[in-house]
């Protein structure tokens, strides 16, 4: 850890307790005014390079973007350069009584909201998206997407297949009830214009 002479005039409030730094009063400022980065953590041990443990309601870590980034940037971006075999970056909600959102992006922009890029081929049984559920739900669909704006007169979702195989593969593993459809159209306002078609195969 950093020696409390050290901390005293580097970290800003910052003094050194053992193997931790802790701040009891104003924030501590890294500025980086060269091409190197303002924080850098090298661990060569097989514990957590980096914690955060946050007890307070306010956010754990918040990354506030002021300039443009240059092409191939991010504001957060996770890299490895070497065989993975287990998940590179996880986010963890550990309560089961947990109601609130786990993954939350909101686009203010008019770019992607969300973009998925799959640069080589999967491997048998992998996929650029997957969403998996080993419970049994009961209450609410697995994935739901929602254009809630009324006035909206665009295509809520569109598969583009430039490939010979299938575009869209529905695999019903069960035995359905007489109320349930392995798919399903449905709509609840009276469809009056002569052209609309609920559902359309061409």
């Amino acid at each position: 850890a950093a020696s409390a002479a050290a901390a005293d005039t580097s970290l800003d409030g910052a003094y050194d307790n053992g193997n931790e730094i802790t701040v009891d009063s104003n924030p501590v400022t890294l500025n980086a005014s060269g091409t190197g980065g303002a924080l850098k953590i090298s661990q060569d041990g097989n514990q957590d390079a980096f914690v955060i443990t946050n007890n307070d309601v306010s956010r754990g870590m918040l990354i506030t973007q002021i300039g443009v980034l240059s092409s191939g940037n991010s504001a957060l971006q996770v890299s490895s350069n070497v065989t993975q075999t287990e998940i590179l970056a996880g986010i963890l909600m550990d309560d089961p009584d947990s109601t609130g959102i786990v993954l939350g992006v909101e686009n203010d922009g008019k770019g992607h909201g969300l973009r998925v890029s799959q640069e080589c081929v999967l491997n048998s049984g992998k996929f650029a998206l997957y969403v998996h559920s080993n419970v049994a739900q009961t209450a609410a669909e697995l994935v739901h997407i929602h254009q809630d704006h009324a006035d909206s007169t665009d295509t809520v979702m569109t598969i583009t297949n430039d490939g010979s195989a299938r575009a869209l593969k529905i695999v019903q593993n069960k035995a359905l009830t007489d109320s349930t459809r392995a798919l399903e159209v449905t709509s609840s306002v009276a469809q009056t214009t002569g052209t609309s078609q609920i559902c359309r195969m061409s």
